[in-house]
């Protein structure tokens, strides 16, 4: 199968800042996420807008792609995936489409990152991401509550990040269950931070779970399956 991607040098998004964004066609998207349709921020609002427009750009492929990443600015920050997953075969990582992908980030010294909903037990999907990890590119595991996140964190030797409801906080930022540490997004309650900023999800060998709290016009629907 095929995807469609798009590429913005200079996002003007106020949670990344001003970094290198993509997106991937929404059929990248695995059909085990049970975000979909059910709470997924990127169907609604400005970002579905260009979303859906990607889907419609056929010769904007992986060899496009690649060629535009290559014109990145040596050194900067790329967030992969504003809305989409990576490449894939029924759930099936296509490792060979990741591995270019990684190529162009290490070619330009890229500080790239971005998140998957792919399963990491089918198949040979774990080793391909702990691979890409590995490789110079931070893939970071998407988790859909705070049990599942733990049952990753503590499965595979790759980065984790994870939704869990507003109230899974108690006010502070970060909590610890059954040993693992989970930190909350730092964009979520200082306006002055960004992932241009941050970098942690960027971080792959990092042993804190990454928090993010439901949001979006269906966040009521994702903070019920963040309770797990």
């Amino acid at each position: 199968m095929t995807y469609s991607f798009s590429l913005t040098r200079i996002s003007n998004n106020k949670k990344t800042g001003p970094i290198a964004v993509s997106y991937t066609s929404s059929d990248s998207c695995p059909g085990t996420c049970p975000l979909k349709g059910s709470g997924c921020y990127a169907e609604l609002g400005p970002t579905a807008l260009h979303w859906h427009k990607v889907s419609d750009k056929a010769e904007q492929n992986i060899d496009w792609f690649v060629n535009e990443l290559d014109t990145l600015k040596r050194g900067s920050m790329f967030r992969h995936n504003v809305a989409g997953d990576l490449p894939h075969d029924d759930g099936y990582i296509q490792s060979g489409a990741l591995e270019r992908i990684v190529t162009a980030v290490v070619a330009r010294s890229l500080k790239a990152f971005t998140y998957t909903h792919h399963l990491p037990e089918r198949g040979t999907n774990a080793l391909i991401l702990a691979a890409a990890n590995a490789g110079g590119f931070t893939v970071n595991l998407s988790a859909n509550n705070v049990h599942q996140a733990i049952a990753y964190a503590s499965a595979y030797r790759l980065p984790v990040v994870t939704i869990v409801g507003p109230e899974f906080w108690q006010g502070e930022k970060s909590q610890t269950v059954k040993n693992k540490t989970f930190v909350r997004c730092p964009a979520e309650y200082l306006d002055s931070v960004q992932c241009i900023d941050c970098k942690l999800c960027a971080v792959p060998e990092r042993q804190t779970i990454v928090g993010f709290t439901v949001h979006g016009t269906r966040k009521k629907k994702a903070a019920i399956i963040a309770k797990g």
